[in-house]
């Protein structure tokens, strides 16, 4: 999918739920993409393991 249409919250939000979550990133500027990066690293990555 082109032009983010699943937004970094919605695509974190779905991986939290042990679903597949997909961030399309076509034709985004590189300062968006980096921001979408940065929000999966925080919320996601970076989480605490149970």
């Amino acid at each position: 999918m082109a032009n983010g249409i699943a937004s970094a919250d919605l695509v974190i939000a779905i991986s939290k739920a042990c679903l597949l979550g997909s961030f399309g990133s076509a034709g985004l500027v590189p300062s968006h993409i980096q921001v979408a990066w940065i929000k999966f690293k925080v919320r996601y990555l970076l989480r605490p393991m149970p």
